[in-house]
């Protein structure tokens, strides 16, 4: 797997301007690009050819069943994952939060502390 910071991204401009800064936009408004990203546990296969662009401000949601793959493909963005297969192109500083027990509604406040 190829990480890299955003800032070393090329990018190709398919519409045809001749703007010169244009290509230089793309790459700044994207936060995380991910191309063609695997991973298999053995002979199961979590993810397959796995696209994905994230341009900074975007808010996004994974949705999907109990092992569906969404956790392992927070983890391979996050570089928590050496097993992924693609290319994975995020900025160098960036956060994790991992997933933590809920607070549990039967319980008193010091019980969920």
């Amino acid at each position: 797997m190829a990480t890299r910071a955003i800032d070393d991204l090329t990018v190709e401009v398919l519409n045809g301007s001749d703007r010169p800064d244009e290509a230089e936009d793309v790459v700044h408004s994207v936060a995380v690009r991910a191309a063609g990203v695997s991973r298999r546990f053995g002979d199961r296969e979590v993810l397959r050819d796995i696209d994905l662009t994230l341009h900074r401000n975007e808010f996004v949601a994974l949705l999907g069943r109990s092992g569906s793959g969404k956790s392992t493909l927070l983890r391979a963005l996050a570089g928590l994952d050496d097993g992924v297969d693609g290319s994975i192109a995020v900025p160098e500083q960036r956060s994790v939060v991992f997933q933590d027990a809920r607070l549990l509604p039967w319980a008193s406040v010091r019980a969920n502390w």
